[in-house]
């Protein structure tokens, strides 16, 4: 009767709003006039107000609810802790959807259904790569296709991940396209991972899993928020077999900007940074060791 009590006291009072929304780690309600700020991981835009219907214990969502953002992008499903957390259903405003099993906001196991054909931006870097730590070099040639809700932020991210990494094998997967595999591995001729490296703020569910399959897991963590999202996490990280580095926003943003669709880059990574020159300017980014294995 008490939880019934509650939630008729929220429909009534007007809807729950939101200041935050970080669609990798946590969903928080608060006062009126708010605002979404963007999700790094999706790159959806910023909205002005959301509308939440359901369950909701200990100041969070809670149970099953349905939460409307002003654009009329739509989630009903499973919550725990503020979190999309078991069966549920994300709608976009134009009709692609996400429906599966969530853990902690992120989809896990599931599918993608998109309404209206939706193309990857292809971005083509010739990369010259000077590995001072690992005494590698090397050309590359890489071909990244940007997903459709891929921020240009994340997928620099990724290009810097597989720099840092580069060897024989190593290859980008479908990313965001497969929610099952990596942003990138090395997959052995006996199709063994021996490498599996995810880009962004995964949870430790997903990371407990990739360690079972493959012989070496990284991630490289890169919002502007990843402190927020490795404090929630460590105690379970720390408990797995996984290395995990973050990469300071601010840099990352630095070397966004210089990014064309196809272009010349020299990458030379000394320590824990690599400096980046291109055409159009140049930057360097550092990394932090969280955890290392």
């Amino acid at each position: 009767m008490k939880c019934v009590l509650i939630l008729l006291f929220l429909m009534l009072s007007g809807p729950v709003m939101a200041d935050s929304y970080y669609c990798d780690s946590f969903i928080r309600a608060r006062t009126l006039d708010k605002t979404w700020t963007e999700c790094p991981r999706h790159h959806w835009p910023t909205y002005t107000r959301a509308l939440y219907v359901g369950d909701f214990r200990d100041g969070n969502f809670n149970g099953q609810g349905t939460l409307r953002w002003e654009n009329g992008t739509v989630y009903i499903g499973r919550w725990r802790d503020g979190k999309m957390h078991g069966q549920g259903t994300l709608t976009f405003a134009n009709g692609d959807k996400h429906v599966g099993s969530w853990q902690h906001g992120q989809l896990q196991w599931g599918t993608t259904k998109y309404l209206v054909a939706q193309k990857s931006t292809i971005y083509k870097f010739r990369i010259a790569l000077s590995d001072l730590e690992r005494n590698y070099y090397d050309a590359l040639n890489l071909t990244i296709a940007q997903h459709p809700s891929e921020s240009l932020d994340r997928m620099v991210a990724k290009l810097l991940a597989f720099s840092i990494n580069a060897q024989a094998g190593l290859v980008f997967t479908k990313g965001l396209s497969a929610v099952e595999e990596p942003d990138i591995w090395i997959r052995t001729l006996d199709e063994q991972t021996s490498l599996w490296i995810d880009v962004g703020e995964p949870s430790p569910d997903r990371i407990k899993k990739a360690s079972r399959q493959a012989s070496e897991v990284k991630v490289y963590s890169f919002n502007s928020k990843s402190d927020v999202w490795w404090e929630q996490g460590r105690s379970k990280f720390s408990m797995l077999k996984v290395s995990i580095f973050r990469f300071d926003s601010q840099s990352v943003k630095a070397f966004t900007a210089l990014v064309e669709r196809t272009m010349d880059v020299s990458i030379t990574i000394t320590g824990d940074s690599a400096f980046i020159a291109t055409d159009s300017g140049e930057c360097e980014i550092a990394w932090e060791p969280l955890q290392v294995v």
